[in-house]
């Protein structure tokens, strides 16, 4: 039971690896900081050789559970191989499926605890894990792959914007900026946009009440300013340069 849910151990920790991205994990890491955040530097610097040697000693775990199991198996031949194998893959499978998803879950406080956890078992596995390694980065540098490059989810900005705003190192008025940034990518030119039905144009010798008046009714911040008709614009009036006239005069 012991080497399964060794096994199922660092399956669960491939899984909250891999629920990270590259940019969340070095903005968790200079979060955390201490050994910890070392723990995350060190799998994004060295995550393939890591990975090979938590696969290694899952296959090992799942390897040692079978052989324990014919002992636990009272079957003979054909039947015994394909019983303790079934009972192999039970043993491991529930316990890694549990832990996975919770690993998943938690990827931010369990990847880190369980990269510093697995650090010893990871070191005395790696000579046996080295030749699968080699061959690992033999292969896949003998196919061609297109260059990818790993950005920043907005569900990720949004998180870092939360925990800055927590910690004290953004603004409110910054994170509100950011914010809004992230919603503008959903919005359409329709969305935006004014009828040229509705738009509020001013004659380019309106008296200076009027202008006034129309820009207290309205409320907007620039208006076109044109000659006879709204397609012929000759430039635009900003509400806060109008301010900024009044109160200098």
């Amino acid at each position: 039971m012991i080497p399964a849910l060794a096994a199922a151990v660092f399956s669960a920790a491939s899984a909250g690896m891999n629920a990270l991205t590259t940019a969340r994990m070095g903005a968790l890491a200079e979060k955390l900081g201490g050994a910890r955040g070392a723990a995350l530097l060190r799998y994004r610097a060295h995550g393939a050789a890591i990975r090979t040697r938590w696969l290694v000693c899952r296959v090992l775990g799942i390897g040692a559970t079978a052989i324990l199991a014919v002992r636990w198996v009272p079957l003979e031949g054909p039947k015994l191989t394909l019983a303790a194998t079934l009972l192999a893959l039970v043993l491991y499978g529930i316990p890694a499926e549990i832990l996975r998803g919770i690993a998943e879950r938690t990827a931010e406080r369990s990847a880190p605890a369980l990269l510093r956890l697995l650090r010893p078992i990871e070191l005395l596995i790696a000579p046996l894990a080295l030749p699968f390694y080699l061959l690992g980065r033999l292969t896949s540098g003998s196919i061609e792959r297109p260059s990818q490059q790993e950005g920043v989810t907005e569900t990720e900005v949004e998180i870092i914007v939360k925990e800055g705003e927590e910690n004290g190192s953004l603004g409110h008025e910054q994170s509100e900026m950011i914010r809004n940034v992230l919603d503008f990518s959903d919005l359409m030119a329709a969305d935006v946009m004014v009828p040229r039905t509705r738009v509020t144009t001013l004659p380019i010798d309106c008296p200076r009440e009027e202008v006034l008046r129309i820009v207290g009714e309205k409320g907007h911040s620039r208006y076109p300013v044109g000659r006879d008709r709204v397609d012929n614009v000759d430039g635009l009036l900003h509400a806060n340069d109008l301010i900024r006239f009044l109160s200098d005069n």
